[in-house]
């Protein structure tokens, strides 16, 4: 009886460790995917704002030329009497 019962012990400690490095696989999976999806979420963030401050840059200078065009339009029209709010008469 004793032997049955060792043997019983022996299948059920050989599941327990086929379950065991199952889970272990497993989780070492999980891992690993979760890094890569840290880097690429780090990775698509870097992009995103590499590509806004890019543009940024590049169009800044001409950004400045319309804000110059605008102002020199402003200032044109508020020099024609009766057009930029200096009326006269009243």
């Amino acid at each position: 009886m004793d032997d049955k019962r060792l043997d019983n012990l022996r299948e059920d400690l050989q599941e327990t460790r086929e379950i065991v490095e199952r889970n272990h696989e497993m989780l070492e999976s999980i891992q690993t995917t979760m890094f890569w999806r840290k880097v690429s979420s780090v990775v698509y963030w870097l992009l995103i704002i590499g590509v806004a401050v890019g543009l940024f840059y590049f169009l800044d200078p001409y950004l400045d030329r319309l804000f110059d065009a605008y102002s020199q339009i402003v200032e044109k029209l508020n020099s024609v009497p009766g057009v930029g709010g200096e009326e006269g008469g009243s």
